[in-house]
């Protein structure tokens, strides 16, 4: 049995406006997450 769920990802490539758009979609009372594989990213690059 299938659960249906409200989740979707945004993707795209470097500069295509992922991060301003979940932005706008949390100042409008979505709820978002955390972007884990940039902080993972960058974690890496630090390291």
């Amino acid at each position: 049995m299938r659960k249906q769920t409200n989740w979707y990802v945004i993707t795209g490539g470097p500069g295509s406006g992922k991060t301003t758009t979940v932005n706008l979609l949390k100042e409008r009372g979505y709820i978002t997450t955390f972007e884990y594989a940039r902080h993972y990213l960058d974690t890496q690059r630090l390291g």
